[in-house]
């Protein structure tokens, strides 16, 4: 409630070695967290947690691999690592953001907790 009320545009985190986009009005908040997208994982399982009500969109951003999908094993030896590039326009209108890849490739995101598919790029209108 307290973020919500110093309102916040967008929040980005690391150190969960996943990535995830969560995006508001694409979620029920408190509701169990429940992985569904077979492109994420081909697991089905319930996580301890769940979605707040946070009215911004959050990216956990940081991860040992070259790929979404969390069924790979990560090791910090290969040298694989993804993270999130953004862009804000002249205007601080719109926000476009993307996981990339060691190489600064463009990844395909999913929702993991949903169907949805993003493609390469969300754009965020920060009006």
């Amino acid at each position: 409630k307290l973020l919500n009320e110093i309102d916040i545009d967008i929040s980005y985190s690391g150190h969960e070695h996943e990535l995830i986009p969560i995006i508001p009005g694409t979620f029920t908040p408190y509701e169990n967290l429940i992985y569904k997208n077979t492109k994420y994982t081909t697991k089905s399982s319930v996580n301890e947690g769940y979605f707040t009500d946070a009215q911004f969109p959050t990216f956990i951003v940081s991860k040992h691999d070259d790929v979404q999908n969390i069924d790979r094993t990560q090791s910090q030896l290969d040298g694989k690592m993804c993270g999130v590039a953004s862009h804000v326009d002249a205007s601080f209108t719109k926000l476009t953001l993307c996981y990339t890849n060691r190489y600064l490739e463009k990844m395909e995101m999913v929702d993991p907790f949903s169907a949805i598919e993003y493609g390469t790029e969300i754009i965020i209108n920060l009006e």
